[in-house]
């Protein structure tokens, strides 16, 4: 709030890149998760009143505009999503289903973006090969059939990176874009 006076801002999204950085912090130091809670449920708050101002203002946009802030919002609405999986992966007594939940969520709305090939999403398959690893076993699985799942996704994550250097790309998204280019 204090950096907010001092430094105004444009639009209510743009501290979001700070604030998912405070969280990330968070996630790592050990008895913080009832700050992060805290923080995600702040940052979803925020989230859905600065996208519901935003759908409030459309009628006064271009429709590149309102698409320029769907975009936004909903790539942050992925990270969001990434945090609280995470979230639920750290907890002790983890929320397995949850975690899967908003990291599906993430991953699928990300991917809506920049393709399901983007660099981006290399952080959001590998708590996915976590979430693997550690979610115990059904009945109806084995660790053989696991392994290969967690193996699957660490060389999906692995190709992603190999293509990106190649300068390899997809035309049908966002991702075709070399960093020179952004």
């Amino acid at each position: 709030m204090e950096y907010q006076k001092e430094h105004p801002v444009h639009k209510d999204t743009d501290l979001f890149p700070a604030f998912f950085n405070f969280i990330e912090f968070y996630l790592n130091l050990p008895d913080s998760l009832e700050e992060v809670k805290r923080y995600l449920i702040v940052g979803l708050s925020k989230l859905l009143f600065a996208n519901k101002k935003e759908i409030i203002k459309e009628e006064n946009f271009q429709y590149e505009e309102f698409e320029d802030t769907k975009k936004t919002c909903d790539k942050l609405k992925s990270q969001l999503d990434f945090l609280f999986a995470r979230f639920h992966l750290a907890n002790d007594n983890k929320n397995y289903d949850e975690a899967i939940s908003k990291l599906s969520n993430s991953i699928i709305m990300y991917s809506e973006i920049y393709g399901p090939e983007s660099i981006g999403l290399t952080p959001n398959y590998y708590y996915l090969a976590n979430y693997f690893a550690e979610k115990p076993l059904e009945d109806y699985e084995t660790q053989d059939t696991r392994d290969v799942i967690i193996r699957n996704i660490y060389n999906k994550i692995a190709n992603i990176w190999k293509f990106f250097f190649l300068g390899e790309v997809n035309e049908m998204f966002e991702s075709k874009f070399s960093l020179n280019n952004k």
